[in-house]
């Protein structure tokens, strides 16, 4: 019996630990633009490219976007709120595995984050407070990077 409830008490310390290390747990709070840049090819000029780069940092630098459980979210810039939606997109080749890209929707506006490099929008896999993101914009097909840290 004793060794039955240890089992139980196992299990249970052990589903909790998976699910906190979730992606999705590890997006839910308040994360902050720190940089914005445009996407590199070999025919960009380098001032051209600077000046995008600086155009993108004064739209979006600063930004910070709050995921909250059950899907909802606030964005924050220069001029207020907007509210939506988001969701963690899944791998249809590995069942429900979680794939780290996020999808987010509100009212005439909609972004997808998928990871800047890698397999993940987290930098590194055990560091929770950095994403690295590459935005495709649906509405007009560009897409761009974010660095992003989580608020304290």
């Amino acid at each position: 019996m004793k060794f039955a409830i240890a089992l139980l008490v196992f299990a249970g310390v052990f589903s909790i630990g998976c699910k906190s290390s979730s992606e999705k747990n590890k997006i839910i709070g308040k994360w902050t633009v720190d940089k914005a840049f445009a996407e590199r090819t070999k025919y960009d000029l380098p001032m051209q490219a600077d000046y995008i780069d600086s155009t993108l940092n004064k739209k979006y630098g600063g930004n910070v976007y709050d995921f909250m459980e059950g899907g909802k979210l606030t964005i924050t810039d220069a001029n207020g709120q907007i509210q939506g939606t988001w969701e963690m997109l899944k791998d249809e080749k590995n069942g429900n595995k979680e794939l780290s890209a996020i999808k987010m929707k509100g009212e005439g506006w909609e972004e997808l984050w998928v990871p800047g490099s890698g397999e993940s929008l987290f930098y590194m896999k055990d560091i929770d407070n950095a994403l690295y993101a590459k935005l495709v914009i649906s509405r007009d097909g560009t897409s761009f990077f974010y660095n992003l840290s989580k608020n304290k």
